[in-house]
């Protein structure tokens, strides 16, 4: 029969991938493992002596185990065995303080690792997670696997503690010792059909939560069209029966765990029987000495046990630390390369013939598309639903690549422009400006460094927000935030978003139009902003009013991800079908 190597051994080699700890910790943590052993078993010997001594005579002298000390009173012994427990306490609460300390470092490592290569991931990448795929694997993932890592640390230093307990038993009676030690081994063979009933419960688990989970996710996700199409009771079946295949495999593991610790204490008992019998069959006379061998064998066998209950920590957990490896590697795969050409400045860009799809079998989303634009101009860019507006300002701001045809920025294919220095020069102004928390200023600064209070200051004055700002609690430095502290309203945060392209001197621009009404104050100073950010940067706006459209030098049309038209406002009712159509309602 193979003999499988434990889940401890295989969990450890695949979180290695993930998580760092030093050598040095490591054999700090061993070695207070190994000097628990050492004062316990110290102890538990001069325990046996001791209640031996007392129950012969008081006056008896006593020798302490190892030819330590000889010649001791019950009462310096006694002494002796309780400094020895304090010692001992004293040791197990430093290690559980470094296991508690390791512990928090590693989650919050582990978390870091996981947003940094997220963070630089490819936006296409991003965009298909979504922030749910993240938090997933940031909170359940990362437990997992900080909570399996831990286990097995736990189960280095029981195993030292362990090794002494072994040492110190054969030492004092290498009888009993050798003899109760072997009758373990030999049972310990008990729980190997288990560790495989464990491994295959825990795989069997995992699997059946993610399909419950993601059917629950999907529900939520329809859940205005069950309701529209009255399919309540169609939906709960379906939940209940993956509920129904998710309990077999719950039920199992559970039984496994509840099984373990019951089968390992009546391992136990056996081998102080065993002890006794081979102490009955070679008539041991040193009773003490026995007493401690027994004493520090059980113990030993209960350091064992800790460590087998761990077991199926560990080998659940594998899953998720496969699953937590393999994301991070593909968010690492994804990441685009760079050229490291600086940039200076945008003063012109321009698509040749650029087409893209999202997946090798999908539609293309732009086909061939071809525009130029250079500083100082104002281009609309209008199209019905689906007609490629998004992807084209994620390819201006060269979030994604051309599936072919080239990006060019001042005649240099875009992407051969280092990506700091590309920062520096692009700016976005999202439909519906999200915020951070953080004070409005930081809200402006955006983590971006060299931009001065007064820079903030002056771009929201040109925004029209300073006004605004001057009424809150504590100004610019009021803390605002999507789900905390003091929301904006929509034209507001519009109106921030500008002001963090303005107070960065971006000379590159995209800005998708709100497709809500705003306020009559909110949309001039929109238009005002726009108008200034034009004076310095190349301005592509994604329109949705006709009435933004009259600002603009050129307008593109796209329609079936195609160039319908590029020409002024004058021209487009004779070059564009779906201006015409679009001009009776004012809106695109």
């Amino acid at each position: 029969m193979k003999i499988k190597t434990p889940a401890s051994v295989d969990t450890w080699r695949e979180a290695r991938r993930l998580v760092r700890i030093s050598r040095g910790r490591l054999m700090l943590i061993a070695f207070m493992g190994a000097a628990v052993g050492v004062s316990e078993s110290l102890f538990l010997a001069i325990l046996a002596r001791v209640g031996l001594a007392i129950t012969r005579t008081r006056a008896a002298a006593i020798d302490l185990p190892f030819g330590l000390l000889g010649g001791l009173t019950v009462p310096e012994t006694m002494y002796v065995a309780a400094l020895l427990a304090f010692a001992s306490a004293g040791v197990q609460m430093a290690l559980q303080a470094q296991m508690a300390r390791i512990s928090v470092k590693l989650m919050a490592d582990s978390q870091a690792a996981l947003y940094r290569d997220f963070v630089r991931a490819s936006w296409p990448l991003q965009r298909g997670d979504g922030e749910s795929t993240l938090v997933t694997y940031a909170s359940t993932h990362v437990s997992r696997t900080v909570n399996a890592v831990t286990a097995i640390i736990s189960q280095l230093t029981s195993a030292m503690t362990l090794l002494v307990f072994v040492v110190g038993a054969i030492s004092i009676t290498p009888l009993v010792g050798v003899g109760v030690i072997a009758l373990g081994l030999l049972l310990s063979f008990v729980f190997l059909p288990l560790r495989g009933l464990s491994r295959r419960a825990g795989d069997e688990t995992r699997n059946a939560t993610g399909t419950l989970y993601g059917t629950f996710v999907d529900a939520v996700a329809v859940g205005r069209e069950i309701k529209s199409f009255g399919v309540e009771d169609q939906i709960e079946v379906r939940i209940r029966r993956e509920i129904q295949a998710f309990i077999k495999p719950a039920y199992r593991t559970l039984i496994i765990k509840t099984y373990l610790p019951v089968v390992y204490q009546r391992v136990v008992f056996l081998l102080i029987l065993g002890g006794l019998a081979m102490v009955y069959v070679f008539e041991v006379r040193d009773i003490a000495s026995i007493g401690a061998a027994l004493l520090i064998v059980l113990r030993a066998m209960q350091q064992a046990q800790t460590m087998q209950a761990s077991e199926p920590i560990i080998a659940e957990a594998r899953p998720w630390i496969n699953e937590l490896a393999a994301q991070r590697e593909k968010y690492r795969a994804s990441a685009f390369r760079f050229g490291d050409a600086a940039l200076s400045g945008i003063h012109e860009i321009a698509f040749e013939e650029v087409s893209y799809q999202y997946a090798p079998d999908a539609p293309l989303a732009l086909e061939k598309v071809s525009f130029t634009a250079k500083r100082g101009e104002l281009i609309g860019v209008i199209g019905p639903s689906g007609s490629g507006k998004s992807t084209l300002s994620e390819l201006v701001l060269r979030l994604d690549r051309p599936t072919s045809g080239t990006y060019r920025v001042n005649g240099v294919d875009a992407f051969e422009y280092d990506a700091e220095s590309w920062a520096d020069h692009v700016a976005l102004v999202p439909q519906l400006g999200r915020l951070i928390p953080g004070t409005v200023a930081e809200n402006v600064r955006f983590f971006r460094e060299g931009i001065t209070d007064d820079d903030v200051r002056r771009a929201c004055e040109r925004v029209s927000l300073a006004d605004e700002i001057a009424v809150l609690d504590d100004g610019y430095d009021t803390m605002i935030g999507e789900r905390r502290y003091r929301m904006l309203s929509g034209g507001q945060r519009q109106r921030l978003s500008i002001a963090r392209a303005l107070v960065g001197r971006a000379s590159l621009v995209v800005l998708d139009e709100p497709t809500s009404a705003l306020d009559h104050r909110s949309e001039a100073a929109i238009v005002d902003a726009v108008e200034e950010l034009r004076t310095h940067a190349c301005v592509i706006v994604i329109a949705h009013r006709l009435s933004t459209l009259r600002h603009c030098d050129r307008v593109l049309v796209l329609r079936n991800g195609k160039r319908e038209a590029l020409c002024d406002l004058r021209e487009l009712a004779e070059e564009s079908d779906f201006f015409r159509g679009a001009q009776t309602t004012g809106t695109f």
